[in-house]
């Protein structure tokens, strides 16, 4: 994947998918405004059913958010979210695509869908994040 941002927003890009402590997350892209995560469902990650928990999701597209607005070098913290849980995450790699759908001065909104391999829509989220400060 080619970098595109300076040395420090890209670190804080990556700092975001160590910061829930959730394994093996991998970085699939980032560019401005967008970041796409993904993560092996696996049994240390499901509920008492054995489907993908739901708090692992939001956990995911949480960090999606705050990475894809980090793309415009500044830090940030969620106000507001709201999650729908549309089907099932069975064990198997999932893939969060996360956007900027608006970006202002002290707030932002994103959108954030989580896809399985077969490219099913499991959940989608939409987040209110607060813009802190320039990373400097």
């Amino acid at each position: 994947m080619e970098n595109q941002f300076s040395e420090k927003v890209w670190q804080g890009i990556q700092d975001h998918l160590f910061s829930i402590h959730i394994e093996d997350m991998k970085l699939l892209k980032a560019e401005l405004g967008h970041v796409q995560i993904q993560l092996e469902v696996k049994s240390n990650n499901v509920n008492l059913y054995g489907y993908g928990h739901g708090g692992t999701l939001f956990a995911l597209c949480d960090s999606a958010s705050g990475m894809a607005l980090y793309t415009y070098g500044v830090k940030n913290v969620t106000q507001q979210a709201n999650i729908h849980y549309i089907k099932k995450a069975e064990c198997g790699w999932i893939t969060v695509d996360c956007q900027v759908v608006h970006k202002g001065r002290k707030t932002a909104v994103t959108e954030a869908k989580v896809y399985n391999e077969q490219n099913t829509l499991l959940c989608m989220a939409s987040f209110t994040m607060y813009i802190l400060e320039e990373v400097e």
